[in-house]
């Protein structure tokens, strides 16, 4: 029923009836759009294109608005192919019997909706470096684990004790070589950015693509509805102004309502449009909404009495008094992207006579328009208009008699011999977070480029005053031109041309002239949907992906052209992100790395991404999320790889000693001190501006092999000194004097701290309470602290670590009880760790001493490697700029 919101469940031509039609859901566009029937009156004969004829078709997920009443007034066709005339007559009884007619040519699969739908379950899969690097680093680990533990083991084995106990040997050091909670911190580091973005009114339906915003290197943007405002609103007119003794020239800026006696720049406007009225408003494009509004003109809600009118407009009071009637559409050609105009055959009821207007893009009225009716200057002022940022529409018209009206049959008669009437201006506001997204985008060494349908002239103004190019640069367009002079419309027999977009003088011709100029790198580049059909025919593909990476606006493309674009895009490892809001935006937004969609309709459907605040600024924040999310989990697997590289330091010597590790001692380690610093890493958040240099897509970069082959030894370091104080200390006997030396009492009288007829002190084939096991374990975990603390510091991505509170009390609690383990002679924490406690209060505090002062080195060994890291990298950038 109309405007009972149900979706249209496929795709109907409509055979009778007309109506208003809610695209919303399918297009991301809010204005309602008109649907008419394919012929008259439902019966005739006619081939139908949907793709050609969106103007008859109900596309599936669309809704009915309203139905027109009088659209029943020649009475429905009954089975018979006759008209129903009681159809009619009930139509016309109740409002709430009006019907239409249509024949379904598409379900399931097979509509528009369903083509979308298919694609997007066709999502192609990722492969994170990130992933696959970190397990080639734990294999390269566990390697090199297992070599350094062979010979102790070997030496268990000589010693003769039980392969059960070597196997209890081996399984703790494979636990402590691949740490279990690893992919739990990347699973909840996953789980943690989400929410991030969830809190920002974004949501996602890949959360692992998070971490490719942030790898992003071209920004690629839809222009109408996501840089500016989706409605143009009307400006004003310049009129063309004619006398008997002079040609044509164009007026001053006036006002619509004013501007001719003969009011025809009004009845163009006021007729040659798609509006429809409800409830007392036009509703229809924005375009020509507001020239309709800005006559004062209105759509009469019935035909005046005229049987052949589609529909009928009347004249405010005052252009009715200066003696201007009603007029009727009696035929009406929609807008063509390929004529890029449309047009109306209009009566005046009161004259009788007979006229067409045309209305479309300024080149293209021109172009079928009488020579002697185009005043000079034109070019130049809509050059002049076009650089101020209007958008222009021309507007022409032809006086028709009944006989030529009978024998135009086509819309090409229709369009032809016309009369220039003037143009008018209207200004497509740039939004207001246009600027400060490009801006932070173009601060960040990010690539932008736009991406649209519409006109090269309107994108390259917005990237212009959208902050992509500088204000004095200049624009040339690559476009075809026919190569022969017969204008064959052949791919083959066109050649690329590249257009000042200021004079429009044609400034080289030539596929091999063209790339020489774009190398050339004077201009910044537009280029048309037609140069891209023609480029794969003319072109080789290494030469295609030179063109699109050069080029900074790509206009007046096809939806199938946009995803094509941003394929292109994407070779060679370079990482595209793309912005839209419009179902003509899926195939690029599904192609593209990330995706973010600036509408709740089809769009966020294809896109990983989508704003519910449809705000551009969530674009930069998505980048921003991205790379503090990548910058995390890079960081908390670093810190698992430091805690590994030391734990495996530590045992090959504790091992060589004839020592253990408790089990309890490990899972200390893990799960109050490893695994909760690296979970709070990642609650940091993100930077407040975008920096110019991109985390790194790889866990293996130089700087974090240096961070941990430098923290790695920096610990060892450590370690060593606290085992060489201990072997000077009088209390100290080794582990080694206890196995070798059972059956001599001294060495036993020596050992006092341990108590050998209790198994509880042997842990298969070392001893667990051994001074070389205490004095590692209580500097180890201070290590491990420090080392967190160091490695999470210095990042550009994150706001300062001061801000992440939760990770900072972690880390103090953490250093707070792994002091209270080391100074307090408790007995409890003996038994529970399976410790024994150093008799010597002086070496205890020498060892927390040692602690503080790792963490000072391992702090300060982090902001040497940044500096070097960030001089190293903008050494390269300068080298990488004065070569191109």
């Amino acid at each position: 029923p109309p405007g009972g919101g149900e979706n249209i469940p496929c795709d109907i031509v409509l055979l009778f009836g007309e109506c208003v039609l809610d695209e919303s859901s399918r297009t991301g566009e809010t204005t309602p759009v008109i649907r008419r029937a394919l012929t008259e009156d439902g019966r005739s004969a006619q081939l139908f294109i949907p793709t050609v004829m969106p103007e008859h078709t109900l596309s599936s997920g669309s809704s009915i608005i309203d139905v027109r009443d009088d659209a029943a007034k020649a009475g429905a066709p009954g089975p018979d192919g006759a008209a129903d005339d009681t159809a009619g007559d009930a139509a016309l009884a109740d409002d709430d019997n009006t019907s239409l007619i249509g024949l379904v040519y598409g379900t399931g699969f097979s509509t528009t909706q369903g083509l979308a739908l298919r694609e997007i379950f066709q999502a192609m899969k990722l492969n994170f470096k990130v992933l696959q690097n970190t397990f080639i680093v734990f294999v390269v680990f566990a390697i090199v684990g297992f070599a350094l533990l062979t010979y102790p083991i070997v030496v268990y084995i000589d010693l003769g004790f039980s392969w059960s106990a070597v196997g209890k040997v081996i399984a703790r050091v494979l636990a402590r070589l691949f740490p279990p909670g690893l992919p739990i911190v990347l699973t909840l580091g996953t789980i943690i950015a989400t929410k991030k973005l969830e809190h920002q009114n974004v949501i996602t339906l890949d959360p692992e693509r998070i971490i490719l915003a942030g790898w992003i290197d071209i920004a690629a943007f839809d222009k109408t509805g996501t840089l500016t405002s989706s409605e143009s609103k009307f400006s004003h007119a310049i009129r063309v102004e004619r006398s008997e003794s002079g040609p044509p020239i164009l007026s001053n800026s006036v006002n619509i309502l004013s501007c001719s006696k003969d009011h025809e720049l009004e009845k163009c406007l006021a007729t040659c449009h798609g509006c429809y009225q409800l409830r007392d408003m036009p509703i229809g494009n924005s375009v020509d909404v507001e020239g309709l509004l800005a006559t004062g003109w209105r759509i009469e809600p019935s035909r005046l009495d005229i049987d052949d009118a589609l529909f009928c407009v009347s004249p405010p009071d005052t252009v009715a008094a200066a003696g201007c009637g009603p007029l009727a559409v009696l035929r009406q050609f929609g807008f063509d992207s390929d004529a890029r105009c449309q047009s109306v055959l209009v009566e005046d009821i009161l004259a009788g006579n007979l006229k067409v207007y045309v209305k479309g893009s300024c080149e293209q009225v021109a172009s079928i328009c009488d020579p002697a009716s185009i005043p000079e200057g034109l070019l130049e002022a809509t050059s002049q208009a076009n650089s101020m940022g209007y958008y222009i529409i021309a507007l022409a018209s032809k006086v028709c008699s009944e006989e030529q009206v009978e024998l135009m049959e086509t819309r090409q008669d229709h369009e032809s011999g016309l009369t220039l009437l003037g143009l008018v201006m209207y200004r497509g506001n740039i939004l207001p977070s246009t600027r400060a997204t490009i801006d932070a985008l173009v601060d960040a060494n990010l690539r932008t480029v736009i991406i649209t349908g519409d006109s090269a002239v309107s994108g390259a103004y917005v990237a212009r005053n959208g902050g992509m190019v500088g204000p004095g640069e200049r624009f040339a367009a690559i476009d075809v031109k026919p190569a022969t002079s017969d204008q064959s419309d052949t791919v083959e027999e066109k050649t690329l041309v590249v257009v000042d977009m200021a004079t429009q003088e044609v400034l080289v011709r030539g596929q091999d002239k063209v790339l020489e100029f774009v190398r050339t790198d004077k201009y910044q580049l537009t280029m048309t949907g037609r140069a891209l059909a023609a480029l794969i025919d003319i072109l080789e593909e290494e030469q295609i992906d030179f063109l699109i990476r050069s080029v900074r606006v790509f206009a007046g493309v096809k939806p199938l052209q946009k995803a094509w674009v941003v394929r292109s895009l994407m070779k060679g490892n370079v990482y595209v992100g793309m912005c839209g809001d419009g179902s003509n935006d899926c195939g690029a937004l599904r192609e593209a790395d990330m995706a973010l969609a600036l509408s709740r309709g089809e769009a966020s459907l294809c896109a990983t991404f989508t704003s519910l605040n449809c705000e551009l600024s969530d674009f930069t924040n998505l980048i921003r999320n991205g790379r503090s999310a990548m910058t995390s989990a890079s960081t908390a697997v670093r810190l698992y790889l430091l805690y590994t590289s030391l734990l495996i330091g530590n045992q090959v010597y504790i091992r060589l000693n004839y020592g253990s590790v408790g089990m309890n001692m490990l899972l200390y380690d893990e799960f109050a001190l490893a695994f909760p610093l690296a979970v709070l890493m990642q609650l940091r958040r993100p930077a407040k501006t975008l920096s110019k240099r991109k985390p790194a897509t790889s866990i293996i970069t130089w700087e974090n092999v240096l961070s941990v082959i430098g923290q790695t030894v920096i610990g060892m370091l450590f370690s060593y000194w606290a085992q060489i104080l201990m072997l000077s200390q009088t209390w100290f006997c080794s582990a080694y004097t206890v196995l070798f030396n059972l059956n001599q009492p001294i060495p036993i009288r020596r050992c006092m701290w341990f108590d050998l007829s209790n198994p509880i002190y042997f842990e298969g084939p070392a001893l667990v309470y051994s001074y070389e096991t205490a004095t590692w374990w209580n500097l180890g975990h201070f290590q491990l602290v420090a080392v967190a603390l160091a490695i999470e510091i210095p990042w550009a991505h994150c706001l300062p670590l001061y801000t992440n509170y939760p990770f900072l009390i972690w880390a103090a609690l953490g250093w707070i009880m792994n002091s209270v383990i080391l100074l307090v002679p408790w007995d409890n924490f003996s038994n529970a760790f399976g410790l024994v406690m150093v008799p010597d209060y002086q070496y205890r505090w020498q060892l927390w001493g040692m602690a503080w002062a790792h963490l000072g080195c391992a702090l300060m060994f982090e902001f040497l490697l940044l500096t070097l890291s960030n001089h190293v990298y903008f050494y390269f950038q300068r080298r990488k700029i004065r070569a191109c």
